[in-house]
This record gives C-alpha cells, structure tokens and sequence, in this order.
C-alpha cells in the first residue's frame, strides 16, 4: 500500500491536502473527510489482502469486471474480516485503513443530519433508478448502486442501480453481522442484521492515527443534534471506560437531563424543546463540556 499527498497552495496561502490510496492489487482509491472521519471515496477493488493472499469468495456484480472498475467488488462478511470478528479491523481494507464498526457509520449518518435524511447526502447523482430520493450527494460520498449476490434465497446477483449494501465490522451474533445499506426509494440510510454469507460492497474508513489525548479523555465520544426536535446523540466508542455521567443544560443553566451511561453505543437523550445546551461528560475527575443547538 502507497500513500500519495498532492499538496495545493491556495492563494490565501492555505494548503489543501489530496490523498490517494493504493491497494496490494495496483487500485487507486480517491480519499474523503467528513467530519473528521475520512473514508475512501470508492468501494473496495481488492482481490488481495495486504499480505498477498487471495480474498475468498470476491466476484464483481455479474462476474462483469467492467462493472467491477466502476462499481467495486463484492465481498461476505467472513471474507471481510479476514476470519476476525472483532470490530474495526483491518480485514480488507489497505494498510492504514480499516472496516468501519456500525459506531462508525452512525457517526457518519449524525453528522449528515440523521440516517433519516443521511442517504440522499451520501447517494452520488449518477445511475440510481428514479426517483433516487433525496440524492444530491452533498457529503462527496458518491455512493453507487452496485447490488450484491444473494446466497441466501434467490442464489443470484440482484439490485443492481437500486440499492446499496455495505458491510460493517459488527458481529450480530450467529449467522448475522451488521449491514448498512442505501435505497433508491428512500433517503435513509438504513441497518440491518443479515446473513454474513450475503456479498456486498466495502467502504473502508481510516485509521485514527491520534488516539485520545491525555488531556481530552472524550475525545473519541460524539455528540450530535437528533433528528428529534430537542434531541440529543451521544455515540459512546467501543473501548471506551463505562459509567460516564452526562448531564445536559439550558442557558438558565437548569439541568435538564442526567444519567450515567454504562456502556458504548448510541443513546438519544430528549430535552424539552429545541435550543442551546450545554453538554457536560465526566468520569471520576475527567470532565469536558460542549455547546450544541438542537433541532
């Protein structure tokens, strides 16, 4: 894997930093940041993992390879993961980069508006069915329709320019691992608990390379307006230290909301109504606090 950074200086004497990413098999993927996250721009190509060995199972929609230049390859959960079924893995994905946990998806959807709303900004303009709800691909995410294989009922290659499925690293238990997936009906981006034997698209997403700072413990927590009015979201990562004590806020500085969360994950807290709050996370004697407007 080779990283290329092509440097541009802008006038106001900024710098923008474009990179690309190269995989074992010669592929070259464009990167985006959203938010902070920054996610390869196209699915997976790879037929290989980094260390040489051939993927199992990977074929292109149609076993056409033509629409594997455009649209990726297709994958089952197991070949994914590379046998893992720890979350966040590398599987894969290209050196640097990993497969993203459902955390981490919704991460993304919240910081587009909601996954009620999040699948129009992340669906690209081009080759969905009509009447691609909601598609204006305001997140630079260019997600296409590639389909996927069915091996669980029809045994057969479905959906192509209608739906989207990608595979996240979250085990569901059994059978089942943790799916997301676009549609050209709706605007969401929707999940799914399905079977790990279905092929599907990759989206790899980027290794932090920073960690958590001593001095800002919650650093990696993730706090959003909800798609509610009023609504707050605080995404709580996986190897996180439980028991935080959230507390929100209005301006009057009445508390509105607290309770100790005990665990990683999503939780949605209802204030009264729509406004600014202040957020405040602590733990034993870390603290920070953030100002959010709700919806």
């Amino acid at each position: 894997m080779k990283t290329t950074l092509t440097l541009i200086a802008l006038f106001c004497g900024l710098i923008m930093t474009a990179q690309t990413v190269t995989d074992f098999d010669g592929n070259v993927y464009e990167t985006i940041t959203i938010q902070d996250q920054v996610w390869l721009k196209q699915n997976l190509k790879s037929l290989h993992y980094t260390d040489g060995t051939e993927i199992p199972g990977v074929c292109a929609y149609n076993n056409n390879d033509s629409l594997a230049s455009v649209l990726g390859e297709l994958y089952t959960w197991d070949a994914v993961m590379k046998g893992s079924q720890l979350e966040e893995v590398q599987g894969v994905c290209p050196s640097g980069f990993h497969v993203p946990s459902s955390a981490e998806w919704e991460i993304l959807e919240y910081s587009l508006g909601g996954p009620s709303v999040a699948g129009g900004k992340l669906k690209s303009v081009n080759m969905w069915n009509a009447p691609n709800c909601g598609a204006d691909n305001s997140s630079g995410f260019s997600a296409l329709p590639s389909g996927e294989f069915d091996t669980y009922q029809s045994g057969a290659f479905q959906f192509l320019n209608a739906y989207a499925s990608f595979w996240t690293s979250t085990f569901a238990g059994g059978q089942f691992a943790v799916e997301r997936y676009l549609s050209y009906e709706n605007c969401e981006s929707t999940t799914n608990n399905w079977y790990k034997d279905m092929k599907y698209a990759v989206r790899c997403i980027k290794d932090d390379q920073a960690g958590i700072a001593e001095n800002n413990p919650f650093d990696d927590y993730k706090i959003f307006a909800g798609e509610k009015e009023g609504s707050i979201v605080v995404i709580i990562p996986q190897n996180a230290s439980p028991e935080v004590t959230v507390s929100v806020y209005d301006l009057a500085g009445r508390q509105v909301y607290t309770d100790i969360l005990p665990q990683s994950g999503t939780h949605i807290i209802q204030c009264p109504h729509s406004g600014l709050y202040l957020i405040d996370l602590t733990r034993k004697t870390e603290r920070k606090g953030q100002k959010l407007q709700t919806r």
